[in-house]
C-alpha cells in the first residue's frame, strides 16, 4: 500500500513541477506605428474662409496631444481654373481668404509638407434647403434621462443620390459628435424624422433653459459620406478589427477633404 502511496506522491510531485515549468510570463511586443499626417478640412459655400488643418496620428499609449504640422504648401483649385495658396493663420492651421465653394464644381487639394506630397478632390453637390428645425424634449426610457430630439425638415429630392452630415453647436461653441445619412430610405421625400445615430441625441443636461442649439446641414459627397460612416464604425467597434477610416487623400495621409454646402438653424431651449 505504502509502495503505491509514494507512487501516487512521485506523480503528483512530477505534474506540479511539469506545470509550474510551463508558467510563461508574455511580453507583449507593441511597436510604434509610424506618424501619418492627419489633414481635416474643405471648402463650402457660405463662407471664402475656410479651414484645412495638418496634424499627425499619435500610438494608443501617448497622450492625447496631436502635434501640429507647420511650414507645408497648402494649395486649393477648382475645375474652373480657380486656385488659393492657403495662409498658415497658426501652427498647423492654412485657411483661404477668397476661394468661395459653388455647387457642382470639383476641387483639388495638393499639400507639401515634410517631403512628401499629399493630394485630394471632392465635388460640391448641389444644396437641399434646410426649412426649418424642431427640438422636443421626451421622456427617458425605463427611468433614464429625458432626451432632446432633434429634428430638421428638409426636401429630398427624387432620384438623385443625397448625402447628409449635422453637426452640432451650444451656444456657438462645436459639440462633440456628427450625423452621417443618406436617402437610401426616403429617396424623394420630405424629411422630418428626428436625428438618430450613437452620441448625438442631448440629454437634459447638457442643454439648459436659454442655450441656444445651432444645427449645420451639409450636403456632401458619396466619397466623404463612406469616410464618416466607416469612421463611426471604428469609434464604436462595429469594424471587426481597428482599421482607418476609409479616406479620399492620396499619398498615405489620414483624413478627409471635402467640397460641402453649408446652412445652420438655430432654436432657443425654454
Amino acid at each position: 500500500m505504502t509502495k503505491y502511496i509514494n507512487k501516487t506522491m512521485a506523480i503528483l510531485a512530477c505534474c506540479c513541477i511539469l506545470f509550474s515549468s510551463c508558467k510563461k510570463v508574455i511580453q507583449l511586443d507593441l511597436k510604434a506605428s509610424d506618424k501619418k499626417i492627419v489633414i481635416e478640412g474643405g471648402i463650402n459655400d457660405a463662407s471664402s474662409i475656410n479651414t484645412i488643418t495638418l496634424t499627425k496620428n499619435i500610438n494608443f499609449n501617448e497622450s492625447n496631444f496631436f502635434p501640429s504640422v507647420t511650414g507645408a504648401i497648402v494649395k486649393v483649385s477648382d475645375n474652373a481654373g480657380n486656385s488659393e495658396i492657403l495662409t498658415e493663420t497658426s501652427a498647423g492651421v492654412y485657411q483661404t481668404f477668397s476661394m468661395l465653394g459653388v455647387q457642382g464644381r470639383t476641387y483639388f487639394l495638393s499639400i507639401e509638407a515634410e517631403g512628401k506630397t499629399y493630394s485630394a478632390q471632392s465635388t460640391m453637390p448641389y444644396k437641399v434647403n434646410f426649412d426649418t428645425l424642431s427640438v422636443t424634449k421626451e421622456a427617458g426610457f425605463l427611468g433614464e434621462d429625458s432626451l432632446y430630439a432633434i429634428s430638421p425638415f428638409y426636401q429630398d429630392p427624387a432620384g438623385i443620390k443625397n448625402y447628409y452630415r449635422f453637426v452640432r453647436y451650444i451656444n456657438n461653441t462645436r459639440a462633440k459628435g456628427s450625423v452621417s445619412n443618406n436617402d437610401f430610405f426616403y429617396d424623394g421625400s420630405y424629411h422630418s424624422e428626428p436625428l438618430e445615430d450613437e452620441g448625438f441625441e442631448l440629454k437634459n443636461n447638457d442643454l439648459k433653459s436659454n442655450d441656444t442649439l445651432t444645427i449645420e446641414m451639409q450636403c456632401v459627397d458619396k466619397a466623404i459620406n463612406l469616410y464618416l460612416v466607416s469612421k463611426l464604425q471604428t469609434a464604436s467597434g462595429q469594424s471587426g478589427a481597428p482599421a482607418n477610416p476609409k479616406s479620399n487623400i492620396v499619398g498615405g495621409a489620414l483624413g478627409y477633404f471635402s467640397a460641402y454646402t453649408k446652412q445652420t438653424r438655430k432654436v432657443k431651449i425654454k
